[in-house]
């Protein structure tokens, strides 16, 4: 399986209004040897006024972008084609699945080309930040991070390379971004193999669905904040209207609580701001699934015995409270698909809301 990383610098932060700018993007093999890489530039889209933000952070100028000889048009043209050329393969990024994906799906989407790359053909997709995150949350010496004056730690890739030898040159620009995200990938393939090994396969639907729906328990790692959060769930049920979402109960809680509330009871827990009893997981944003030892190498879990664990597992498979939980989720969807109808949106915001037949969109 080849690696694609890539990496745009953009004329701002909003993927349905701002465009690529600058495209870098190198394929590697599964050792992380470069096969081919391919730097791209756009002249800016007379209707786009780039951020003075992220100018200043990627150091484009303005009289560059206007005279770039290819349009945006052109430019998606040689990336889709590019990226074509390596299926199957991982796409790779650094904050890519929150960023640069939507940036790349819309691009694609706007020029007439299927817009999920990145998520078919057997193609799959990964974001080296959440790997960092979670490699150091269970694996700290992998790696040197960086705490602020606030004691929280920073992930920026700028950082990284400067604190872990790998030197960066031209920090923010597309091709050197995609050569450090690299380098931080290596450092992990081969200094954590096991975490690395699992990230891989947390790429892969199947497989998080499996390390989620076939145990009885399993670990959740986030990240808010420049902090580590490290959950011990279990599965509950499927979110009755949408797809690749799933609803888990945080075990440092006690389900005998909850289990004989009545509805209303239960709605007004499952929204508490106090106690997250429930964690909602979208299986499409890669959720960092991992085996349910490591959240037990933390506290609160470490306390608590296999005994006390398959209690609250046997409480939280009442089959009534997870209709109620189903109801709660079904009222939820509807009133926020209700609000949302009465939004009006731009075209460049329908890339979700087409409600096009396959026929049609082609």
């Amino acid at each position: 399986m080849n690696f694609i990383i890539y990496d745009f610098e953009t004329s701002g932060r909003s993927p349905r209004f701002d465009q690529i700018l600058q495209a870098g993007v190198i394929c590697y093999d599964n050792k992380l040897q470069e096969l081919e890489k391919i730097n791209l530039r756009a002249r800016i889209n007379p209707d786009v006024i780039p951020s003075i933000n992220a100018l200043k952070v990627n150091k484009l100028l303005v009289s560059d972008l206007l005279c770039e000889t290819d349009s945006s048009y052109e430019m998606m043209h040689k990336l889709q084609k590019f990226l074509n050329n390596y299926n199957p393969a991982i796409f790779c990024g650094y904050n890519s699945i929150s960023f640069d994906e939507e940036f790349l799906r819309q691009g694609l989407w706007e020029t007439f080309f299927y817009p999920y790359l990145t998520t078919s053909n057997n193609n799959s997709r990964c974001d080296i930040l959440n790997l960092a995150r979670m490699t150091h949350a269970f694996d700290p010496k992998c790696f040197n991070v960086e705490k602020n004056d606030d004691g929280k730690l920073g992930f920026k890739l700028e950082d990284l390379s400067r604190i872990n030898n790998f030197h960066i040159e031209n920090a923010h620009e597309a091709i050197s971004d995609v050569i450090a995200t690299k380098q931080l990938l290596k450092i992990i393939m081969n200094n954590s193999i096991s975490l690395f090994g699992n990230f891989i396969e947390n790429t892969k639907k199947e497989k998080l669905v499996s390390k989620i729906k076939d145990k009885e328990f399993f670990t959740l790692y986030m990240s808010y904040y420049g902090k580590h959060f490290i959950y011990l769930l279990s599965y509950i049920i499927d979110h009755p209207v949408y797809r690749d979402n799933i609803l888990a109960f945080d075990l440092k809680f006690e389900p005998e609580d909850l289990v004989d509330l009545s509805f209303e009871e239960l709605k007004q827990a499952f929204y508490s701001k106090n106690k997250k009893f429930f964690r909602k997981i979208k299986i499409n944003k890669q959720p960092q699934i991992l085996d349910y030892n490591l959240a037990k190498n933390f506290d609160p879990y470490k306390y608590m015995s296999e005994e006390i664990l398959k209690k609250k597992y046997l409480f939280i498979s009442n089959y009534e409270f997870k209709n109620k939980l189903r109801k709660i989720l079904e009222e939820e969807a509807e009133n926020y698909e209700t609000n949302k109808s009465q939004e009006i949106l731009f075209e460049e915001e329908t890339i979700y809301n087409q409600n096009l037949p396959y026929t049609d969109k082609l």
